[in-house]
C-alpha cells in the first residue's frame, strides 16, 4: 500500500488507506453523510451539530453567513418523525420529510446567521403531532401567501436622555446609525434611547398574521405596540408578531434601543476626570495597545456602529398549514 498505485490493504480485522479522502471511504462503504445541504449555498457553510437523547436525534443547524439561504436537507435518519425547533422563540413545527437513499430529504430555510434545532422521534406515521404547534413566521418553514408590505419611512421622534449624556428629543428624517450624526449627544451616547412613531393601520381579515420588520439593529431593541410589551429582538431576523396588538386606524410604536458603552467611553474620554460620566480602567480601543479612547474615531478606528438603519416595514399574509 504506497498511497499511489496500491490505495488499500487489508490489515487484521480492518483496511489501511493511503491516499483515499475519508469521504470516499465512507461513500464506498455505504455510508452517506450524517448532514448534507443542497441550495443557494455551499454546504460548508453551514455548521451542524448532532447528538442522541434516548430515542431522539437532535440537530443543531447554524447558517454562517449574512445572506438567507434555502434549499435541501438530507439527515442520515429514517422512518422518523422530524419536527423544526426555533431556538430564538421556542415554537415547534412538524416537518414534512420525505426518504431517499441518503435517510431523510426536508425543505430548509435560514436566515442570515439564522439557527435551527431539527428534532427526530418517534415513528412517522402521517398522524399531526400531539404538541399545540403556532403558525411559523414569514419565510420560515412553508409556503406563506403575502397579502400586504408597507414601509413605515419618517420622520422619527428620538430621545437620548440628556441625564446619560444623550442629546435630549430630536427628530430623524429616516433610520441613521448614531456613529454616523455630528451631535456629541448622539454619536457619543451609550446608553438607551427612545424611538417613537405614529401610523395608520388597516387591520387585515381574520386568519392572516401581521409582522413588523426592522432591518438592522445594533446591539439590541424593545418593542412596544399601543403600549403593547412585545419583547426584545437582538438577533436577524429582526421580526416581532403585532397581530393582536395592531389596531385599526392609528397605532403608536415604540422601539427602545440600547448599545454598548464603547462609543461613550470614547466620548467621556475627552472631558475633564471630575466630569465624566464613567469610572473605568479601559483606556484604548479597539485592544490595550492602539487607539486611545479620547483619539476615537480617527482615520483608521471609527466609532462603532449603534441604533437602527435601513428601513422599517409591516407584512401581512396568510399561512398554508402542512397536513
Amino acid at each position: 500500500c504506497d498511497g499511489i498505485s496500491v490505495r488499500y490493504t487489508d490489515y487484521g480485522s480492518g483496511r489501511v488507506y493511503w491516499g483515499e479522502s475519508l469521504r470516499s471511504v465512507l461513500e464506498e462503504k455505504g455510508i452517506r453523510p450524517d448532514f448534507d445541504f443542497r441550495g443557494t449555498t455551499e454546504n460548508t457553510s453551514l455548521d451542524f451539530i448532532h447528538r442522541k437523547w434516548g430515542g431522539t436525534d437532535i440537530y443543531f443547524v447554524r447558517n454562517a453567513t449574512s445572506t438567507p439561504v434555502s434549499g435541501m436537507a438530507t439527515f442520515r435518519q429514517k422512518g422518523k418523525r422530524a419536527e423544526y425547533w426555533d431556538p430564538v422563540t421556542g415554537l415547534m413545527h412538524l416537518a414534512r420529510g420525505t426518504g431517499s437513499e441518503g435517510g431523510t430529504e426536508l425543505a430548509f430555510d435560514l436566515d442570515a446567521y439564522g439557527s435551527l434545532f431539527v428534532v427526530f422521534s418517534g415513528e412517522m406515521d402521517g398522524k399531526s403531532s400531539d404538541m399545540v404547534l403556532p403558525d411559523p413566521p414569514p419565510g420560515r418553514f412553508m409556503e406563506n401567501r403575502f397579502l400586504t408590505i408597507s414601509d413605515l419611512h419618517g420622520p422619527w421622534q428620538v430621545y437620548f436622555p440628556e441625564q446619560d449624556a444623550g442629546e435630549g428629543h430630536v427628530v430623524f428624517d429616516s433610520l441613521v446609525l448614531w456613529n454616523e450624526r455630528e451631535e456629541d449627544g448622539i454619536r457619543f451616547f451609550s446608553g438607551i434611547a427612545t424611538y417613537e412613531k405614529d401610523f395608520d393601520w388597516s387591520v387585515p381579515d381574520e386568519g392572516q398574521h401581521t409582522f413588523l420588520e426592522l432591518e438592522d439593529i445594533v446591539e439590541v431593541a424593545h418593542i412596544y405596540l399601543n403600549g403593547t410589551d412585545l419583547g426584545i429582538l437582538w438577533t436577524r431576523p429582526f421580526r416581532v408578531e403585532i397581530t393582536g396588538a395592531v389596531r385599526p386606524g392609528m397605532n403608536k410604536l415604540r422601539i427602545d434601543v440600547a448599545n454598548t458603552w464603547a462609543n461613550g467611553l470614547a466620548g467621556d474620554a475627552r472631558n475633564p476626570l471630575d466630569d465624566r460620566r464613567t469610572r473605568t480602567n479601559i483606556t484604548r480601543l479597539p485592544n490595550a495597545w492602539s487607539y486611545p479612547l479620547e483619539t476615537i474615531p480617527n482615520d483608521e478606528y471609527g466609532l462603532i456602529p449603534a441604533g437602527l438603519s435601513g428601513t422599517v416595514k409591516i407584512t401581512a399574509f396568510k399561512t398554508n398549514q402542512p397536513h
